[in-house]
């Protein structure tokens, strides 16, 4: 699974088109508060780029070519926080002065798909599972220390040792799901989608040339969206040789999954990679 998720940071281009408050750090992100309108005539975004949508009371994390919302919350849970922070790895987080209740949203990392290595008959070529996602209301103290702890099977808040609320990471094409064991207030839980499988069929290009024709199995996405899957794509190879002639994709990257926690599509190429999760802090 992709540990080394990089949020693009090209916010500079966000923050000097609107006048909003915001706060950078190498582990979190208070992130900048937009309206719809200042949000859809932002300039041209890079893949990756976040804002906090303040009409729609959602994250909004750009592909490339739009927006998607991603938060789990209401628009009335949102308006219950001020604050909203962004985690994709570990690091630490200091409850503030008077919050007793933190509303914790966690995504479980997707998992990668397969790499097709051949084309014989057995060849499987499964995209990677969706992450898990969780959402809790959590007691805290003020002034506490809580750890951000990124680990090879979950995503998850603890105190010291005891993990308060997590989220599963996907398996190779499984999705992330498990039952919790913590006392905490849940108030839900998505498992993430499993990873599609490929299809397979032959084509006759001429006479006595075969081509084999696969079209490969896409990631599983993640709540609230599922949109957030690796893409599928088709890929023609010579039978005889089992050579690769081709795909229907110009841009490999879209196989890969996309943030939070989007299973990877298979592909023929190392291109495969699930997204990591992230947690996100409202207080």
């Amino acid at each position: 699974m992709q540990k080394y998720v990089v949020l693009v940071l090209l916010f500079i281009s966000i923050f000097s088109q609107a006048q909003v408050a915001s706060e950078l750090s190498p582990t979190s992100l208070i992130l900048p508060r937009l309206s719809t309108s200042q949000q859809s005539t932002l300039p041209p975004q890079q893949a990756g780029n976040v804002v906090f949508n303040a009409d729609e009371k959602k994250l909004a994390v750009h592909d490339g070519n739009q927006w998607n919302y991603i938060s789990g919350l209401t628009a009335s849970q949102s308006s219950m926080y001020t604050n909203h922070k962004l985690y994709s790895q570990n690091t630490t987080f200091v409850v503030p002065a008077g919050i007793t209740k933190i509303l914790v949203e966690i995504w479980g990392d997707g998992g990668n798909g397969q790499i097709l290595s051949s084309i014989g008959a057995d060849v499987r070529c499964s995209g990677g599972g969706g992450g898990q996602y969780v959402q809790a209301m959590v007691s805290v103290n003020p002034v506490e220390t809580l750890n951000l702890v990124f680990d090879e099977f979950s995503n998850s808040l603890t105190r010291g040792n005891t993990t308060l609320v997590s989220a599963r990471n996907a398996g190779s094409s499984v999705g992330g799901d498990q039952t919790p064991n913590y006392d905490v207030n849940l108030i839900m839980i998505v498992s993430g989608q499993n990873g599609k499988s490929a299809e397979f069929s032959f084509q006759q290009a001429n006479a006595g040339v075969y081509r084999k024709i696969v079209k490969t199995g896409a990631g599983g996405g993640t709540y609230p969206t599922f949109a957030n899957g690796g893409n599928s794509i088709t890929m023609e190879f010579d039978v005889n040789s089992g050579s690769f002639i081709g795909s229907s994709l110009g841009n490999l990257f879209e196989i890969t999954g996309k943030f939070p926690g989007g299973g990877a599509g298979c592909s023929y190429v190392n291109f495969n990679v699930g997204a990591s999760g992230a947690v996100i802090l409202h207080y």
